[in-house]
């Protein structure tokens, strides 16, 4: 971390500055409060969102680059790129990086890891709840509290019995648009960007009807998708791999976070698994109980050439070629039939 700190703190106004990071809720507070940090050391960085499992490109011609929140399959060796980070990978980076995934199994948010280097980097704000409404987004509040460090009145203010306040969960709620339709996202960083300005920790939400209406439009209308896919599309099971699938064929939004959620729901204990088509790509959304998902998955895409993938052990990401899509189920359903 000390390395990211000196890395953040070099960064002079005059560098040209590329920050990506990801599209989903705890990629874009951690992106919200590494351009807060650019911002009050004087920088203007450019701002890239990006999906995690692509490779990153259009580096040339920048003096530094932030990525947060994502893990390209190749990162060139390269002084100029600081990678903050948490997911798994098999190979540590050779640039400057920060991912405890190296080092132990407990991993935080990217958004608290975010934050912290904001604080030790001399940030002048609390930006605590926004390291809290990414955490919460990944689910990973309980891993990424040792790092936010509440003191005991902001434990009062944002937490009820451990868990985020449900008022916050309403700004929370504007993250699913991202996920639902990928050119979006860019308005909700900026969203993020003005909270924190106005130091309003519910501004999203009070833009409901005004620069936030067009994502709570889409947040409804995804989710009348949803319940129409629930109610005519058949889940297929394997007993013996404890797994859930549903392919919900072509859609006008990415409802996978929305159909993966309610199966997790409905069974309990089984690995479920939700794909939709997207141009020539089948793409998958699964999550698991227990199973190790970042093991299980890497073994389902063997053979199938184009795979790409990655995420957490309870929540992972998969895009296959669609000719592809029922290998890689079965593939999976195997790879869970087998001691873990």
């Amino acid at each position: 971390m000390d390395e990211a700190v000196r890395f953040l703190k070099a960064i002079k106004s005059s560098d040209k500055t590329l920050l990506i990071t990801h599209n989903d809720g705890d990629g874009l507070c951690s992106g919200a409060i590494v351009y807060t940090l650019m911002k009050e050391r004087g920088v203007e960085p450019d701002v890239k969102i990006t999906n995690v499992m692509k490779d990153i490109t259009g580096l040339e011609g920048y003096d530094k680059v932030i990525m947060t929140d994502v893990s390209p399959p190749r990162v060139p060796k390269d002084e100029r790129i600081l990678i903050i980070d948490h997911h798994k990978r098999k190979e540590k980076p050779e640039c400057p990086f920060v991912n405890p995934a190296f080092e132990t199994s407990s991993v935080p948010s990217c958004s608290a890891l975010c934050y912290r280097l904001y604080e030790k980097a001399g940030g002048e704000k609390n930006l605590k709840w926004v390291a809290l409404l990414g955490s919460y987004s990944d689910r990973m509040l309980e891993e990424s509290l040792p790092l936010i460090k509440l003191t005991p009145q902001e434990k009062r203010t944002y937490l009820i019995g451990g868990q985020l306040d449900p008022a916050l969960t309403r700004t929370t709620l504007l993250f699913l648009a991202g996920y639902l339709q990928k050119d979006v996202s860019e308005d909700i960083l900026k969203i993020m960007i003005e909270s924190i300005e106005k130091e309003d920790p519910l501004h999203a939400w009070t833009e409901k009807h005004g620069k936030a209406k067009h994502l709570y439009r889409i947040i409804d209308e995804a989710e009348e998708e949803t319940l129409r896919v629930i109610r005519e599309c058949k889940e297929k099971t394997w007993k013996d791999a404890r797994l859930v699938y549903v392919h919900a064929g072509k859609t006008k939004y990415r409802i996978k976070r929305l159909l993966v959620d309610y199966l997790r729901l409905k069974h309990p204990g089984k690995v479920v698994t939700v794909s939709v088509d997207e141009e020539e790509e089948a793409s998958f959304s699964t999550r698991s109980p227990g199973p190790d998902l970042t093991r299980i998955v890497p073994e389902a895409v063997k053979g199938i050439p184009g795979a790409v993938h990655g995420g957490h052990p309870g929540a992972y990401g998969t895009n296959v070629p669609r000719r592809y899509r029922e290998k890689f189920v079965e593939n999976l359903a195997r790879a869970l039939s087998k001691p873990f």
